[in-house]
């Protein structure tokens, strides 16, 4: 059996969570937390786990899944047994602890106290005596359920109702062993239900081994994100994508964000790089110790901190109610996760905003996730030093407003009386005192280079052999050595006279034949840095020790510093103009650079 949400464009009624057969105590505590309207994943999940069927569902973070398995997981409990009757396994000790949160919520309860989290980096004996206390349900990561159950200090052989939620993530983080093994560890009458975010093929094995005859749910591919999620994409050069992200978060109001980075090394560099321009923020990812994650879980829900740069593994399960901005750093491997990462703001009814920084090159990837999300993503140009200086002084502004308009001022003014006295300006003395005061950047100061790209309509690439005689073109012809400007170069021999069209200069290039290096090799590093199609670019001939090239004038200045530190086939591009006779040829010796 297989449910599918409908589409967006049909109209169907609502049920109540009474109509799909929740208990009205349960109800009235979901009632009192302000869930009154059952989510699409919920209302197609709770009447067949009432039911005692196996469910196999699918949906994106953020819709409601945990209410989803939770009520009817709470609503089949015998209150007789004081045996563990409910288990859910968790990919993160985050997710563990919001579970466990949620589910106590549902009953009216503090957590941990008929519902229990069990995870790693707590202490072992804290965990023991809450479970003397005989908890129903039992909310645990695998490798401490594990771990309990090698101890003999859980037992499941009550267990009602088993929950795999995030399977995808757990059999990512390598977990696939420890879950069979805990599904083995539950007597074979329990009722399993599977939900996750995305479905990658290795689920299936779990599906056909453990799931019986299970329903299907999925939520339709064209309703995945949130509509009160505003979705924005940026274009910004890889090097200066750091820069680029404290201007974002400058002139965006936000009480908190969460960037996501794709590896633990890029979190790592770019909350350094964030931090060397002013921004205040932290890593969270799985190579932090336990108390060190939950230091910066703790501040960014208090309010203490409110920028958090987060690998996925380490936000799965991070709950915080303020988020209300989230930057994703490069498009994910799986379109999936970019829904997954999204959904940590725009959470039951509350907007968010959504910023997609990509690369000068990642325009396809972007279409293809338009596609994917069924909505376009609208492009944000990088703010300007000038609108981050604006916003800036625009904060700066309203806390004096506010200042003025609340604190006693009075022992100040005498101050500004005595600053007067020397025939002053009161608006130069207020002058100074705002540069005193003013953090740093309300005053603009100029980038060296540009950082932003503004998108070019998308052409469709060549076929091959089109790529190939293109290249062939921009390849000097072999003849015979002569001295007329149609030769090219011998070895040995020195540059022919440069005669470029109107408009173009030749532009020399510190690599040459006895590298190695290709025409087609300095087109993609000059078309990639650059961000300039390929025909942009003029004529490339090649020389023993050097290259030239002819490209527009406006592309030759900025040449310079584009391709500063950009190396192809171990040498320096360092462009400069081309000399004119062969007297003042580039003459370089190996690259001694260090491997």
């Amino acid at each position: 059996m297989t449910i599918e949400n409908t589409s967006d464009t049909d109209v169907v009624a609502e049920p109540s969570f009474a109509q799909l057969g929740i208990a009205p105590a349960l109800c009235t505590h979901l009632a009192a937390l302000g869930i009154e309207t059952p989510t699409p994943v919920q209302a197609a999940t709770i009447v067949p786990l009432l039911q005692g069927r196996d469910v196999l569902a699918q949906a994106q973070t953020g819709t409601g899944k945990t209410a989803a398995y939770g009520l009817p997981m709470l609503q089949r409990f015998e209150p007789a047994d004081s045996r563990i009757q409910g288990l859910v396994v968790v990919p993160t000790r985050e997710l563990a602890l919001q579970v466990c949160k949620a589910l106590s919520s549902y009953r009216g309860e503090a957590p941990n106290t008929q519902v229990l989290a069990l995870y790693g980096g707590d202490s072992f004996s804290k965990q023991l005596h809450a479970l003397s206390k005989h908890p129903q349900v039992v909310v645990a990561t695998p490798g401490r359920l594990i771990d309990h159950l090698e101890r003999g200090s859980v037992r499941l052989d009550g267990v009602r109702m088993a929950v795999l939620d995030e399977a995808d993530e757990m059999l990512n983080m390598g977990f696939l062993d420890d879950v069979e093994k805990i599904l083995e560890a539950v007597p074979a009458s329990r009722q399993l239900a599977l939900l996750s975010a995305t479905m990658p093929s290795e689920i299936a094995g779990l599906v056909d081994q453990y799931l019986r005859d299970p329903v299907r749910i999925r939520i339709d591919a064209t309703v995945k994100a949130a509509p009160t999620v505003s979705q924005r994409y940026t274009i910004a050069l890889p090097e200066l994508r750091a820069e680029a992200v404290a201007r974002l978060l400058d002139v965006e109001p936000f009480e908190a964000a969460l960037i996501f980075a794709r590896t633990k090394a890029t979190c790592d560099e770019l909350t350094e790089a964030l931090q060397r321009h002013g921004v205040a923020c932290e890593a969270l990812h799985g190579d932090l110790a336990q108390t060190a994650r939950e230091t910066v879980v703790r501040r960014l829900r208090d309010g203490r901190l409110r920028v958090v740069v987060a690998t996925d593994v380490a936000a799965r399960g991070l709950d915080v109610p303020v988020l209300d901005l989230v930057v994703t750093i490069e498009l994910p491997g799986e379109l999936g996760t970019y829904v997954h990462r999204i959904g940590r703001t725009g959470r039951a009814g509350r907007t968010g905003t959504s910023i997609l920084v990509l690369g000068p090159r990642d325009e396809r990837k972007l279409r293809a996730l338009e596609r994917y999300i069924g909505q376009p993503i609208k492009f944000q140009p990088v703010p300007s030093p000038e609108e981050v200086a604006h916003a800036k002084q625009g904060r700066f502004v309203e806390r004096i407003r506010a200042l003025a308009a609340e604190a006693d001022t009075a022992p100040w003014k005498a101050v500004i009386d005595r600053c007067v006295e020397g025939d002053v300006a009161v608006a130069d003395i207020a002058a100074a005192l705002a540069r005193l005061a003013a953090p740093r950047g309300v005053v603009p100061v100029l980038p060296e280079k540009p950082l932003a790209v503004e998108p070019k309509p998308l052409r469709d690439a060549p076929p091959p052999a089109v790529e190939r005689q293109q290249a062939e073109e921009r390849r000097p012809t072999r003849t015979k050595p002569g001295p007329g400007p149609g030769s090219a170069p011998g070895p040995g021999q020195g540059p022919r006279p440069f005669e470029p069209p109107p408009g173009q200069v030749v532009m020399s290039l510190g690599v040459g034949r006895r590298n190695n290096v290709t025409p087609a090799q300095i087109v993609a590093a000059l078309t990639h840095c650059l961000n300039v199609p390929n025909r942009a670019l003029g004529r490339i001939e090649l020389y023993d020790n050097f290259s030239t090239i002819e490209v527009p004038e406006e592309i030759a200045r900025r040449m310079p510093l584009a391709l500063r530190g950009v190396d192809i086939c171990g040498r320096f591009l360092n462009p400069r103009p081309a000399q004119r006779n062969a007297d003042e040829a580039p003459r370089r010796g190996p690259d001694r650079r260090p491997r």
